[in-house]
């Protein structure tokens, strides 16, 4: 049986590996939205009928996994438990943003809703990676992955304000990235901290 340091980590492990399959295996049914001209993002693959289960499973499997990781995280230290709030945190989110999909495209009030749910989730995303990278566990790994993360932020905004149409290619980015920055800090904080 793993310990739970390695069995929390797993479980984030396999909440990545396990959302970004299914969200790849939404693109390869529907590639127009990474492709177009006039992208839209992720969320599409939520209202379409032929990804809506491969999406819906996406955010429904990495919300439990990363539940189940937060509550088996050994919290023996202030960051580790900093890290679990964040995991309960970034698991609710993502149900937040499943949930807030599915009715987006009925009116502009939904849209809205959908939109700013988005947009916390990713201004999350934002300041758990600036922590995990600079401060709880900084190395060259999450430094190379925060600046990276930065730059796919940066293309998410130039999106928000129109000076670019790149937010399907700023969604996968950012949510790539911070996947890495979660998974090398957990190691790191569960290698380092609880000896």
């Amino acid at each position: 049986m793993l310990a739970p340091n390695k069995k929390a980590y797993k479980y984030l492990l396999i909440s990545q590996l396990s959302f970004w399959g299914l969200l790849v295996l939404c693109a390869a049914l529907i590639p127009r939205y990474f492709t177009s001209n006039d992208e839209g993002g992720v969320s599409n693959y939520g209202v379409t009928l032929e990804t809506v289960v491969p999406y819906t499973l996406a955010f429904l499997s990495a919300s439990w996994l990363v539940m189940r990781a937060a509550r088996i995280l050994p919290v023996t230290t202030p960051t580790l438990k900093w890290l679990r709030i964040v995991l309960y945190i970034f698991s609710g989110l993502l149900l937040l943003v499943l949930v807030s999909t599915f009715p987006y495209k009925i009116n502009s009030t939904l849209s809205q809703l959908h939109a700013s749910t988005a947009t916390v989730f990713i201004g999350f995303e934002a300041v758990t990676a600036i922590w995990l990278g600079l401060f709880a566990a900084r190395d060259k790994w999450n430094m190379l992955l925060l600046i990276a993360f930065m730059v796919g932020l940066g293309l998410a905004i130039a999106t928000l304000n129109n000076w670019l149409h790149l937010l399907f290619v700023s969604q996968f980015v950012t949510s790539v990235l911070f996947g890495g920055i979660l998974l090398n800090s957990t190691k790191l904080l569960l290698t380092i901290k609880s000896k």
